[in-house]
């Protein structure tokens, strides 16, 4: 985002330690901007594989992904990052859904 804030800049406003708590913190449709990027893709996959590697430990699952760790701790999916991105975007998709039903 710093290299190229062509797509948060004019949104974000304040000094540099409040312009970083928002690159950070603030919703994250703006990465919708920088996903295709050939460098995040790179990253992404490096921790893909880190994480196929050596999955991450339940305690930071349970305090970053707690849906997910409930999901790894009942047995509905394994700590993998394919199944734990997977559920994040059904996650997201069934607030979709909900919002659309027809009452």
């Amino acid at each position: 985002m710093l290299s190229n804030p062509t797509h948060w800049q004019p949104y974000y406003h304040g000094n540099e330690s409040e312009l970083s708590l928002a690159r950070k913190y603030s919703y994250s449709d703006r990465c919708r901007y920088y996903w295709p990027d050939v460098h995040v893709q790179r990253e992404l996959s490096l921790l893909v594989a880190n994480l196929t590697q050596s999955p991450a430990p339940l305690t930071l699952l349970s305090q970053y992904m707690p849906q997910e760790y409930d999901a790894v701790r009942d047995g509905r999916i394994g700590n993998r990052p394919s199944e734990l991105i997977y559920e994040r975007i059904q996650k997201v998709a069934r607030t979709y859904e909900a919002a659309c039903a027809v009452q």
